[in-house]
């Protein structure tokens, strides 16, 4: 079987952004909103939202790998991570919970910076957690194996997916963050926020880059669109006091 990394145009997608105007119009409506009631509420109320919304992104992220977070520990690593409260909180966030916390306030804090290869393997450190038993942390996988999506019992495996060797990665990639640079907001190939983020998640979910990527990959989506101003600003000047803090 021929996968799809394998094939000749790889990775030059064809997609029709026309497809995608009624998609982008209602994401740029939507992101507006949002933008606008960030704007009308008072600093304390945009703070709160601001948590809100980065703690459940980082509750759902876990949920798809079976991680179940406690909210009020994630919120508080948040807030400690900004510099919005004490570091001491009754609420003592174990290794996950401090680990998603940590990747979430980068993206936050990284939204507008040009991606790098050093960018994506901090934000891998953070997603693995405790999980020091996984041999390639902050950076690509080096296995020799084949990474394979397979079901089934030992001797009656079913293959679904390959994904390319872990040789190729380093210039798959190196050409990839060419490319997403090169099409941010502002730049002279700039895309729509869809049309930029989806080619990008399917490059990156079929190049498996990491072992144990999926909440690296949801944070990276997060700030892909946080690019087009989906995004309330937390004043990072005020602090809460610990009797504030979730």
């Amino acid at each position: 079987m021929s996968w799809n990394w394998q094939q000749k145009n790889w990775p030059e997608f064809i997609y029709s952004i026309s497809d995608l105007k009624d998609l982008e119009a209602k994401f740029l409506i939507e992101s507006s909103k949002l933008a606008g009631a960030s704007s009308i509420i008072s600093q304390d109320e945009n703070r709160k939202f601001t948590i809100e919304l980065m703690s459940e992104e980082a509750l759902k992220s876990s949920k798809i790998e079976g991680e179940i977070l406690n909210r009020d520990s994630v919120a508080s690593s948040l807030l400690r991570q900004l510099g919005l409260a004490p570091l001491y909180s009754d609420h003592r966030a174990n290794d996950k919970e401090l680990g998603i916390a940590a990747l979430m306030v980068d993206n936050y804090q990284s939204f507008d910076q040009a991606l790098t290869h050093e960018m994506m393997f901090k934000w891998h450190q953070c997603a693995v957690g405790d999980k020091h038993y996984l041999h390639d942390i902050g950076r690509y996988r080096t296995s020799t194996e084949p990474m394979q999506v397979v079901s089934g019992y030992i001797g009656k495996e079913k293959v679904h997916f390959e994904a390319p060797p872990a040789s190729l990665l380093s210039n798959e990639m190196e050409a990839f963050i060419h490319w997403f640079n090169d099409t941010a907001p502002g730049e002279s190939n700039a895309l729509p926020a869809l049309a930029r983020s989806e080619p990008k998640s399917l490059l990156i979910y079929s190049e498996i880059l990491f072992i144990d990527q999926i909440k690296l990959l949801s944070g990276f989506q997060n700030s892909c669109l946080s690019s087009y101003g989906v995004k309330t600003k937390v004043p990072i000047h005020q602090q809460w006091s610990s009797a504030e803090a979730p």
